[in-house]
């Protein structure tokens, strides 16, 4: 979920999610992070890049190839755009 969602949100927001949202001694959080994020701002964002990462995930035949478009369409926060060779 990181790697698809998280990650690829604006950047430090997952840095301030896991500072407000840390691991119990067991391991596990107490709540999911998107329960922080602000209903205005941070809520709707979530939704559209979901709606946009489903959208992308229909169009691709395989695991590798939904892949290799989302980090064309939505790189991980610090990741630059992956040259494309194809055309």
């Amino acid at each position: 979920m990181n790697d698809i969602v998280y990650d690829r949100l604006a950047p430090g927001v997952k840095r301030e999610l896991k500072r407000l949202n840390p691991p119990t001694e067991g391991g596990y959080r107490k709540c999911k992070h998107f329960q922080y994020l602000i209903d205005d701002y941070g809520a709707p964002a979530l939704r559209e890049h979901l709606r946009n990462v489903i959208f992308l995930m229909r169009a691709c035949q395989d695991r590798d190839d939904s892949k290799r478009r989302l980090g064309r369409a939505a790189p991980k926060q610090g990741d630059t755009m992956p040259p494309d060779f194809d055309g």
